[in-house]
């Protein structure tokens, strides 16, 4: 037989026995936390001196959501096996006396379980990520038209007929005055300038379609479009007045809109 207190395993498979200290294991569960370890599993008898191992188990919930928890108790202990499904979220039980093959295959299942909810973790993180980037590159109003059931719908030739009002913004004499500066600085200026520019249009219920060289292409829908493009194009001046005097430049820019009945789609290839 195999006496078993509070035994703790790590992900790194160094396993680490108690004898009867519940709060020694605690307290490692802590260390090893701390030192930035995952411990898929947590292992407790019921009846130790000191703490209950139902009473241990929450603790450990408490501090590890995601560790498994295993309680070994006697067959009259189910008010602390209700207690630890409750508060522990208790993986599972194992009634004394156990057989060693049923603790194994329990501790491996559990084990298994811990890394496969990593796993999802892992990859709901980069897929949200991913997700954060691709907004980046295509605006979210945009993307819930020609997107609206999940990026992988996305396809060349959607289009849809709407009322709109259309933004174009470029800056005036802008090919005289990149030939007279270095290709780093024209695009830190430049980059500087669309923040400066672009957060008017953010303010006033638009949208950024895109940037094309020193230009912005913006779109207002919904009710009032012509107007709240309007209002944002007045900003965008004011804003461009306040840059240029933070900057020490003298940048005029131009701004043009138009609204009207537009078809917006995807445009290119399959694979662009």
């Amino acid at each position: 037989t195999m006496q078993i207190k509070c035994y703790i395993l790590q992900l790194a498979y160094f396993t680490y026995p108690l004898s009867t200290d519940s709060e020694d294991a605690l307290e490692l569960l802590d260390d090893l936390l701390k030192e930035g370890e995952e411990v898929p599993l947590f292992i407790s008898d019921q009846i130790m001196p000191g703490m209950k191992g139902n009473e241990v188990l929450k603790q450990v919930h408490e501090r590890s959501p995601q560790t498994r928890t295993i309680l070994l108790t006697g067959q009259a202990d189910i008010d602390a096996i209700q207690s630890a499904v409750n508060e522990a979220n208790l993986y599972r039980y194992i009634s004394k006396p156990w057989e060693q093959a049923d603790l194994i295959l329990t501790t491996k299942s559990a084990v298994e379980s811990y890394l496969s909810d990593l796993e999802i973790t892992k990859s709901r993180a980069e897929l949200e990520a991913t997700n954060e980037v691709f907004k980046r590159f295509v605006p979210e109003p945009f993307l819930r038209r020609i997107a609206s059931t999940g990026l992988t719908s996305i396809a060349v030739g959607y289009y849809e007929a709407i009322n709109l009002t259309v933004l174009f913004s470029d800056i005036r004499g802008f090919t005289t005055i990149a030939e007279k500066m270095p290709p780093a600085e024209l695009l830190t200026m430049l980059n500087s300038y669309f923040t400066a520019l672009s957060e008017p249009i953010h303010q006033h219920h638009g949208f950024i379609d895109k940037f094309i060289g020193d230009a912005i292409m913006a779109i207002f829908d919904g009710p009032q479009h012509a107007f709240n493009a309007v209002n944002a194009a007045v900003a965008m001046q004011e804003a461009l007045s306040k840059w240029n005097q933070t900057e020490n430049k003298s940048l005029r820019s131009g701004i043009g809109l138009h609204s009207g009945e537009v078809v917006i789609g995807t445009v290119g290839t399959e694979s662009r």
